[in-house]
């Protein structure tokens, strides 16, 4: 099925061979993103004492980190894993920027049943960047970028609840899809670029990138190849302590 002029865009797959945008001008569809539910660890200890030591440093930096125990080869060991993430993707992106800048190791991994974060980190990515793109001022004021692929053009909006696609000639969004906005400012844990939100006791680190926009409780990032939504999110029901995955 073609998509329609101005239809929300659907999750995209991270490792298509086309980028995105060049389907979307085609008025194709692409596959939807690995799901679920990942963490980062960085390290196992055997000292629990030592373990702490670690979350405290990570915490004191913005990162939500925790510890959890575990076994391997039969000794009990204490693992140190920052945030919860709703893709492996986004926790792949968080590992990458944490490893050899922030802490040694960081690999992602599925979250554990009952892991004690109770928000996760949403990634929706609005598109991979092409050769041509650029933010453009909107009257709505919405995040909006001009993108152009295989001379084609097209405007892919955020409008506070998800992406929007719009080919030349298509009627804009007037006004936001939700209310309220949460704050965000620039973090540089291990001299890495990352987006963090602005809350009562301080700050929360949400996902590494350059700020380049937000609206309403998500930043607008700009990392590597592509620009993405960040958000907080509840930490699915399913993986709530005493349930199974």
């Amino acid at each position: 099925m073609r998509w329609a002029r101005g239809d929300r865009a659907a999750p995209v797959a991270r490792w298509a061979v086309l980028p995105a945008l060049l389907l979307l001008a085609l008025g194709l569809p692409w596959a939807s993103a690995q799901s679920g539910a990942w963490t980062v660890q960085t390290v196992a200890l055997r000292d629990l004492r030592q373990a702490d030591t670690v979350v405290a440093q990570l915490r004191n930096l913005g990162f939500d980190a925790y510890d959890e125990f575990g076994m391997s080869d039969g000794k009990q060991f204490v693992r140190v894993r920052v945030g919860c993430y709703t893709d492996r993707a986004a926790a792949q992106a968080a590992a990458t920027a944490l490893a050899k800048h922030v802490t040694e190791q960081a690999v992602p991994t599925e979250l554990s049943v009952g892991a004690k974060p109770d928000r996760c980190i949403l990634e929706d990515v609005g598109f991979l960047k092409p050769a041509a793109w650029k933010r453009v001022e909107a009257a709505n004021g919405l995040p909006t970028f001009r993108v152009r692929i295989a001379g084609r053009s097209a405007d892919v909006v955020f409008d506070g609840a998800g992406w929007r696609v719009f080919q030349d000639g298509a009627a804009r969004p007037v006004t936001a899809a939700v209310t309220g906005s949460a704050s965000f400012v620039v973090a540089h844990p291990g001299g890495v670029p990352w987006v963090a939100e602005e809350v009562a006791s301080g700050t929360r680190l949400l996902c590494p990138g350059t700020l380049i926009g937000h609206a309403g409780q998500a930043a607008i990032v700009e990392r590597a190849g592509e620009v993405v939504a960040c958000s907080f999110a509840p930490r699915p029901s399913r993986l709530a302590a005493g349930k199974s995955p």
